[in-house]
């Protein structure tokens, strides 16, 4: 007679409800009972974290029925169970681990969350951030994950967009269709369940922030000057949201079609292949959304270098003057910016010389014309591309009459200069540090020119080698190298000529 085999293992232990001092568990037979019937399990337990497992030992030695509620736990402690089935010949392998429950009372689901908001977007991205629920003890406890949900504006059913609930309160939706609108809400949840969804207050559009439009370049030209027969281009950037519609005018109307409009993300160029004259003129760029719009021009000229005028007359209207005009340039009527320039040569200079510039009209006249001297005179058609060949006068000469004139000659007159000596700049107070140098000096004017003597305290210092004494051109100086006691007093000085005698005089204080 065989023996009977070991039963299987048994599905894994599934946690039914979960308290602070038991935790209710139900049991599965194995599909593998070992051809007899199933009398019972062996039940363990073990601590997250641990590697022990510890036997759950009921009263009767094992596990009869298809529940149990260990009430061997700690609250707050998270445990893990497996369980072995027994037959008649003993206990088979034991099933792999249950999920981990905390030995506590059951959470409430959480309350929603707070200031959920998008605080970005662009045409297939969302950006959220909430703050996390409040935890009101016995009514909403602590948020453990959020789940994200969005739905279509004509969709009533909400999906959800991560399927493991995330930990950070911020989420990032990708995937949206461009300009498409879209419901979103966030849930919290514990392990009490999900807790009441927040929706945001109003539908989202799949485009970046609303933004009026705007131009970005630093510095937008306002004139263009192209040569006939080149291309002219123009590129604008520019930031709007959502997608602004681009539109181009020449003078208020429609560009034509031989002008290439091309429109990218952020950018717009007008481009003229071949550029004629008649392409000249404004044209505007208009940038529009449901923000606002706004707009730029350009004025673009084509020309070409100018045609020289015509033939250049000169004519003696006013005496010393000649009136220089011509015939208009051809291209005088297309473009309104064409002026001329007039230069001038006279028999004197080999150079031309310009006189006048910027000249809007035929003629010019030219003042100071010398008689006997012989004047040619050029004009020039000019434009924004640059001047035409020039057109040249017939020389211009007016002869120079011959007249008798008579110089007279003035009288001569004796001067007399001679004076009596005066003080022009007079002496001034002094006051000087003692071991410091002392300088005086004064001016005088006198014919014959005067004597002068220095005296200190009306004593001469004229031939004391202590003072440095010197009269140049009628400045007359005293030098005191290093000044002492000795030095103070009234200083004197006194010039005579044969014509009178001055004096001017000053004191000098000597600070210790």
């Amino acid at each position: 007679m065989g023996l009977t085999p070991y039963p299987g293992p048994p599905s894994a232990p599934k946690v039914v409800s979960a308290f602070k001092d038991c935790i209710n568990l139900s049991l599965v037979p194995p599909s593998n009972t070992g051809g007899t019937s199933i009398h019972g399990y062996n039940l363990e337990k073990r601590k997250k974290g641990s590697n022990l497992w510890g036997p759950v030992v009921p009263a009767e030695g094992i596990i009869k029925g298809k529940g149990y509620g260990v009430k061997d736990v700690v609250e707050g402690i998270e445990y893990e169970f497996r369980a072995a089935a027994i037959n008649d010949s003993g206990a088979g392998e034991f099933s792999v681990p249950s999920e981990f429950v905390f030995a506590r009372d059951p959470k409430k689901p959480p309350g929603k969350a707070i200031d959920f908001k998008a605080t970005d977007s662009t045409y297939t991205t969302l950006f959220l951030s909430w703050t996390k629920p409040k935890d009101i003890e016995g009514v909403e406890d602590d948020a453990k994950g959020y789940f994200v949900e969005i739905r279509p504006a004509e969709c009533t059913e909400w999906d959800r967009c991560n399927a493991n609930a995330i930990t950070m309160t911020s989420y990032t939706v990708r995937g949206l269709k461009s300009m498409a609108m879209y419901w979103v809400r966030v849930i919290a949840t514990n392990d009490g369940g999900e807790g009441e969804p927040q929706e945001l207050v109003n539908y989202i559009l799949a485009m970046p922030p609303p933004v009026r439009p705007r131009f970005t370049d630093a510095k937008i030209k306002s004139f263009m000057v192209v040569r006939a027969g080149n291309s002219a281009r123009f590129n604008i950037n520019f930031e709007a949201s959502p997608w602004p519609e681009v539109t181009w005018l020449k003078d208020g109307a429609p560009v034509s079609k031989k002008v290439t409009i091309s429109n990218a993300e952020v950018t717009s160029q007008l481009l003229i292949p071949s550029a004629e004259r008649s392409d000249t003129g404004i044209y505007t760029i208009i940038i529009k959304n449901v923000v606002g719009q706004e707009s730029n021009s350009i004025e673009i000229r084509v020309t070409d270098e100018p045609k020289p005028p015509g033939p250049v007359e000169t004519d003696e209207n006013v005496p010393g003057t000649v009136t220089v005009s011509w015939t208009a340039s051809p291209d005088e009527k297309r473009d309104d910016r064409l002026h001329y320039m007039v230069t001038k040569r006279d028999s004197s200079k080999r150079t031309w010389n310009t006189i006048a510039d910027r000249i809007f009209n035929n003629r010019f006249t030219v003042c100071n014309i010398m008689p006997g001297r012989e004047y040619q005179f050029r004009v020039y058609a000019k434009n924004d591309m640059g001047s035409s060949n020039p057109i040249e006068s017939q020389k211009w000469l007016i002869s120079a009459k011959k007249e008798k004139f008579i110089v007279n000659m003035p009288e001569t007159k004796t001067c007399d200069l001679q004076c009596a000596p005066k003080f022009l700049v007079p002496l001034k107070m002094h006051s000087a540090p003692q071991g410091y140098e002392c300088y005086m000096s004064c001016a005088i004017k006198g014919d014959p020119t005067p004597h002068v003597t220095w005296l200190r305290n009306n004593i001469s210092l004229n031939t004391n080698t202590n003072y440095f004494i010197t009269n140049t051109c009628g400045v007359c100086s005293l030098l005191i190298l290093r000044v002492g006691p000795k030095d103070t007093g009234e200083y004197k000085i006194v010039a005579e000529n044969s014509l009178g005698r001055a004096e001017c005089s000053t004191k000098l204080t000597v600070r210790e």
